[in-house]
């Protein structure tokens, strides 16, 4: 009697654990689907059953940099986090000179990423 009532929870656990996943991932799925349609939409069902797909968008978004700049910014997020990335693992190494270098790149890295806020902050 209890591995069966055992068996019944864990199947409703897993039952409401799958709806949850579904619940959330399915605007997810949508934007990704309606990013790949040739209409663009994500207000109708279009946008989620695409008739044709197209990469038009990824195409505008890269090389259209009139109102956007992502490219740069691209490039500005990858620089900051190769850099991140490299002074971690600089620190896990606890040698003196190592450390100072890492306090180095890390004072650095910090006065980027405050540049950066500043030059967004006044962008217009």
């Amino acid at each position: 009697m209890k591995q069966k009532k055992r068996l019944m929870d864990t199947i409703v656990t897993y039952i409401v654990l799958i709806a949850v996943c579904i619940f959330f991932f399915f605007p997810v799925l949508w934007l990704i689907m309606a990013s790949f349609s040739k209409s663009g939409s994500i207000y109708d069902l279009d946008g989620f059953f695409p008739k044709s797909f197209s990469l038009f968008g990824y195409q505008k978004l890269f090389t259209d940099t009139t109102m956007y700049d992502y490219p740069n910014w691209l490039k500005n997020t990858l620089f900051v986090s190769v850099f991140s990335s490299f002074s971690v693992i600089i620190d896990v190494v606890e040698t003196d000179v190592l450390e100072l270098i890492c306090f180095w790149l890390s004072f650095f890295i910090v006065v980027f990423q405050l540049s950066f806020l500043i030059n967004f902050l006044n962008f217009e």
